[in-house]
């Protein structure tokens, strides 16, 4: 994980010359925005589940007074180790890649409201009565967010729940992106 975030940064500091202009209704009709998120769970999967991390990707096409957007990406869970866990149902991990589709409105040049749905697919370990099982499946998920944009900085605060057997796994997440 070290190694892919510092080819991460890598890549965003020599591409960040060529990068565009951030979104502005005025000036351009395609935009894209690389985005890392870190959350919290919470809910019924905070018990369970201690905290996620996930990239995105959005595309976004200008369309009225917004931007209509599709956006990919994968959100991992974790939650304790198999040593800690202490309840009869210990969740260890998991990955959901989605994606979504939706708008994103500016409220002024520089904040935005937006809203996405799609699908997702699962993939959850957990412990129940002392035997390991890897759960998988496909559910919807539903993310609100908002933020703010500087220049190709984007900032935002985003909720997503996800659709998985058994409920639901509900997370706020910070979300940092560069626009291009």
């Amino acid at each position: 994980m070290k190694k892919f975030i510092q080819n991460l940064l890598l890549i965003c500091f020599f591409c960040g010359p060529i990068l565009a202009n951030a979104q502005k209704a005025d000036t351009k009709t395609f935009t894209g925005v690389i985005l890392l998120q870190a959350g919290l769970p919470f809910g019924s999967a905070e018990s369970e589940m201690k905290g996620s991390i996930g990239f995105d990707i959005r595309l976004a096409y200008h369309a009225g007074p917004g931007f209509a957007t599709l956006t990919g990406g994968i959100a991992g869970f974790f939650g304790p180790s198999n040593s800690k866990a202490k309840s009869a149902n210990g969740y260890y991990g998991g990955g959901i890649p989605f994606i979504k589709a939706g708008y994103k409105y500016f409220l002024d040049k520089r904040f935005f409201a937006m809203a996405e749905a799609g699908l997702s697919e699962y993939f959850l370990s957990d412990e129940v009565s002392g035997r390991t099982r890897n759960v998988r499946g496909t559910g919807l998920v539903v993310s609100p967010s908002a933020g703010v944009q500087f220049g190709k900085l984007e900032l935002g605060l985003g909720y997503e729940l996800f659709s998985v057997a058994g409920g639901n796994i509900s997370n706020v997440s910070f979300r940092l992106g560069i626009s291009f």
